[in-house]
C-alpha cells in the first residue's frame, strides 16, 4: 500500500468537498500548517474560499481561524478530476 503525504491527504479532503481549518486537519492529517499547504497548492492553480470565524476563547478574549473550501467552479477543471 502506497503512504499518503500530508499534502495529498490535504489536497484529497479538500477535492471531496471537506472545509479545512488549523484544527481539522491537523486531527485528520497531521497536517501543522494549512496555510503553508493551501499557499503551495494556489501556486499550482487551486482557487480556494476562505471564511473567517471569530470566537471567545474560554479568557474571554476574541480569536480567529479561517475555514479553507477548494472553489470547484474556479479552479481549472484538470486540476480537480
Amino acid at each position: 500500500m502506497k503512504q499518503k503525504t500530508q499534502k495529498s491527504a490535504v489536497l484529497s479532503l479538500l477535492k471531496k468537498g471537506r472545509t479545512l481549518n488549523w484544527l481539522n486537519t491537523f486531527e485528520l492529517t497531521g497536517c501543522s500548517s494549512i496555510a503553508r499547504r493551501i499557499h503551495d497548492f494556489e501556486k499550482l492553480g487551486y482557487v480556494f474560499k476562505r471564511e473567517k470565524k471569530v470566537f471567545k476563547t474560554r479568557y474571554g478574549t476574541s480569536g480567529m481561524f479561517l475555514n479553507y473550501t477548494l472553489d470547484k467552479k474556479t479552479t481549472p477543471k484538470n486540476l480537480i478530476d
